[in-house]
Formats: C-alpha cells, sequence, structure tokens
C-alpha cells in the first residue's frame, strides 16, 4: 500500500522517491520510506521500500548489516554489490515467506559510486535477485497510475526543476487515483559522483504541488487556445448554442 519510483536525472543521477503512507487495522500514519546507509568506503546505498513495514525494515536493516560486515572485510562493494545485497535478501524471504505471500516485497536500490563521473546504478529487486534498470521504475499500489503518467510524461533529460515537478504530479495523482498512497512525499536527488544529494522532504514537495494545476485545469486551458478540430465538429458547437 505504497508508491515509490525513481527516474533517470538529465545528469544521470538518480531522483528516488515514495510516499508515507502505513497503514494497519487500526490507523494510518507516516513514516519515511527511504533508507540511506552512509559511511561506506566505495559507495552510498539508499533504498526506498514497498510492502508491509517490517519486512522493508528487515530486508534493510540485513542489507546494511551485510555490506559493512563485506566492506570490514575487505571486499570491493563496487564490484561485489550484488551477491550481498542478494544473499541478505534471501533471509528476509525465507523469514517472511508467508507474508509475503500476500504482501510482496518491492525495493529500489540505488548504488553510488564514490567517482567522480560514475553514475549511480538503480535496481529492482524480484524476489531476493536485483534487476538493473536504466531510466524508471515503480512499485506499489500506485504503480499503474504512476506507469501511465510516465509513459507518457517522462523523457530522459529533462531539467532537474521540471523532473521534480513530474514527479510531484505523478505522486499527486496516484494518491487521488490508488488506495493506500499518500500523508506525503519524501525525494532524494542522487548525483552522479555518489557524495552530492540533495533531500527534498514532504513540507517542499507539498510546495512544489501547490504551484501545479489540476488534470482537467490544464487540459481544457490548453485546448481553449491550441485545439485544432476539424471543420465540421465546429458545428456542433455552434447547434449548442443555437439551442441554449
Amino acid at each position: 500500500m505504497t508508491l515509490i519510483a525513481a527516474f533517470r536525472c538529465r545528469d544521470n543521477g538518480i531522483l528516488l522517491c515514495a510516499d508515507r503512507a502505513e497503514e494497519d487495522s487500526y490507523a494510518r500514519r507516516p513514516i519515511g520510506k527511504i533508507w540511506k546507509f552512509g559511511g561506506l568506503k566505495d559507495c552510498e546505498v539508499l533504498i526506498a521500500g514497498s510492502g508491509t513495514t517490517v519486512t522493508v525494515k528487515d530486508a534493510c536493516i540485513e542489507i546494511d548489516r551485510s555490506l559493512r560486515k563485506s566492506a570490514d572485510a575487505g571486499m570491493n562493494l563496487l564490484t561485489d554489490h550484488v551477491s550481498v545485497i542478494e544473499e541478505s535478501l534471501k533471509g528476509t524471504h525465507l523469514r517472511y515467506k508467508e507474508d509475503l505471500k500476500q504482501w510482496p516485497l518491492g525495493l529500489l536500490v540505488v548504488i553510488a559510486p564514490r567517482l567522480a563521473g560514475n553514475p549511480p546504478i538503480l535496481y529492482r529487486t524480484d524476489r531476493h535477485h536485483l534487476v538493473q534498470e536504466v531510466l524508471y521504475y515503480a512499485y506499489g499500489t500506485g504503480k499503474t497510475i504512476a506507469d501511465y503518467l510516465a509513459d507518457r510524461l517522462y523523457v530522459h533529460g529533462l531539467p532537474n526543476n521540471l523532473l521534480l515537478t513530474l514527479a510531484t504530479f505523478i505522486f499527486r495523482e496516484a494518491e487521488r487515483s490508488a488506495p493506500g498512497v499518500g500523508l506525503g512525499n519524501d525525494m532524494v536527488l542522487i548525483h552522479t559522483g555518489g557524495r552530492k544529494f540533495g533531500f527534498l522532504h514532504t513540507d517542499s514537495v507539498k510546495e512544489i504541488e501547490a504551484g501545479i494545476p489540476g488534470i482537467k485545469e490544464a487540459i481544457w486551458s490548453y485546448w481553449q487556445s491550441y485545439l485544432k478540430p476539424p471543420e465540421w465538429l465546429k458545428r456542433y458547437a455552434a447547434d449548442a448554442e443555437s439551442t441554449a
């Protein structure tokens, strides 16, 4: 019951986004769904999680523990992070085997190398496997609407201000259309080189959202100025006016 999404930025960084809604049988509350694992020598790791809170938390804790243990043992995480993370995910899937049948776990994993000019790598999970994605991916109950809008509006190369606006728009429409999505959004811009991050917490995202017109207002205002109907269609407008 959530929406997480990642978009490739113009500079080949990653914009990682997540809504904040958590709910159970008793209440609905806001929580953070983006995890950042700092302090690793070779790279920064960020994860956004979709699924139950307990399974997402378990997976992130195990991944963090395994990455640090591997780094302390001298392993190069830039070359070996996939095997380390997949082995961690196997444990989560074994411990929560029955729960995951009903509430699947979906993670978006960003590996940001600490090397100038090296773009972050984006993965999604398929059970305990990591699958590399290039430009965009989403998980959660809002995935259908997010995929629909991203397919039509997102293109690699958008300036970051427009990309942030688009992501905010997609999350707003998902909140209005999909169950369990909402209570604010968090976003983080992960720049190439793995040392620079731009965190936008929910209040900042709400400021962006306040300036975005609704779909109906945007479409009708644009059509009034730029619509090019065939000549025969114009008579229906005249008919409507004559019968008013």
